[in-house]
């Protein structure tokens, strides 16, 4: 792991986050972190559930975002 050493004598030690992931045989992420992901067969998330709740996302015939419901 780098670090670096300030005049003070000081160590920082650069730590990377690296959240988990997965994805579904389409290659759609359906985890990031804490959220677990839906998605339609157009690729758009149809839902993200976290701790606080989940989020509902509506779309259109043409793939554009026209609605979110619940936890934002």
């Amino acid at each position: 792991m780098p670090s670096t050493n300030d005049n003070l004598g000081v160590t920082a030690l650069a730590v990377a986050f690296f959240p988990a992931t997965d994805y579904n045989a389409a290659n759609q992420m359906t985890l990031f972190d804490d959220r677990v992901m839906n998605s339609d067969n157009n690729e758009n998330h149809t839902t993200i559930t976290d701790t606080c709740g989940t989020t509902i996302y509506t779309w259109d015939a043409r793939n554009r975002l026209i609605g979110i419901d619940g936890y934002t």
